[in-house]
């Protein structure tokens, strides 16, 4: 064998190597970024349920596209009123009764914008000072016969720090097959 051949051989082996180690790093970390509205204007209350549910929508909404309208649920059902005064100054958030269901995507009666649903079914305190939420945005956007449909579920780890909630860690929940 002839030097050159030889060594494009161990060149291809070595990088080889490298993308797949490169490769398994990658797909072993968290690839939710850090928690992006951790110094929001949160307002703190009685219901600490609430309190936690609301700063992970806020953060949710805040992490991915800017969206014309938003559908908020707790597990497929409407927020109460009271959930609901938190986000009255901004025209974008309304419950999930609201939307018009097509294809999948929840549409705006009143602009005929699609819509982002954004849920949260799970809720688990952890301690008096620590709680677990899970959430999930979703949209289906148009795209010829078949909607692209963009699905983000992620894990909450909430800590409770002078009697206000801030993120601690957030992961992205992969799908089930």
């Amino acid at each position: 064998m002839n030097k050159r051949l030889l060594i494009y051989i161990c060149v291809a082996l070595v990088t080889a190597s490298l993308g797949i180690a490169l490769t398994i790093w990658l797909a072993s970390r968290h690839h939710v970024g850090r928690a992006v509205v951790a110094n929001a204007p949160i307002r703190t209350s009685d219901d600490d349920r609430d309190d936690a549910i609301e700063l992970v929508f806020r953060d949710l909404i805040h992490r991915y596209p800017t969206r014309p309208v938003y559908f908020l649920s707790f597990c497929e059902t409407d927020p109460g009123a009271k959930f609901m005064e938190r986000f009255q100054a901004d025209h974008r958030f309304k419950k999930l009764s609201q939307a018009v269901r097509n294809a999948n995507q929840v549409i705006d009666p009143e602009s005929g914008s699609i819509g982002v649903h954004v849920t949260s079914c799970f809720y688990k305190p952890v301690n008096e000072n620590e709680v677990k939420v899970s959430a999930v945005w979703e949209f289906v956007q148009p795209s010829g016969k078949d909607p692209g449909w963009i699905f983000w579920d992620v894990e909450y780890q909430l800590r409770r720090l002078n009697g206000k909630w801030v993120i601690r860690s957030s992961r992205l929940v992969p799908p089930l097959h």
